[in-house]
């Protein structure tokens, strides 16, 4: 037999299904909240004065790869701030993640850099035994 379910229980089991959501997600946060170092801690963090920033360097940071009229503006930018040093943070032009390479390409790089390894190392070892380098 089939119940009915008034517009007043549907709104109590809807709120109540929001609490019981809210309270799941409220125990996930402090789940995966890491370890807390406590009340002293955030005391003395709050009272704490921030570094010390040298006015000679000017920090750039970029989402994006800096093209060369960027680099100009922010070489203007430089000299406009008096700043001795100039520090970008961008992506590098030529390096994407859809440039992946397969499995047979990576061995066989990495086979060559061994191979130039190994060269490298008995090269120093014949020069070695033939007293031309030092150690």
């Amino acid at each position: 037999m089939a119940g009915f379910i008034s517009r007043k229980q549907s709104f109590l089991l809807l709120l109540a299904g929001l609490c019981v959501a809210a309270g799941f997600v409220l125990v996930l946060n402090w789940f995966f909240a890491g370890p807390r170092l406590g009340g002293y801690y955030d005391f003395l963090n709050g009272r704490r004065s921030p570094p010390p920033v040298h006015q000679g360097i000017l920090l750039v940071r970029t989402g994006e790869a800096v093209e060369a009229g960027d680099l100009f503006t922010v070489l203007l930018a430089l000299s406009e701030f008096d700043a001795s040093a100039l520090v970008i943070e961008a992506p590098v032009l030529g390096s994407s993640l859809s440039e992946m390479r397969g499995d047979q390409e990576i061995r066989q790089i990495l086979n060559d850099e061994y191979a130039v390894l190994g060269r490298n190392i008995r090269n120093l070892f014949e020069a070695r035994l033939r007293n031309r380098v030092s150690m």
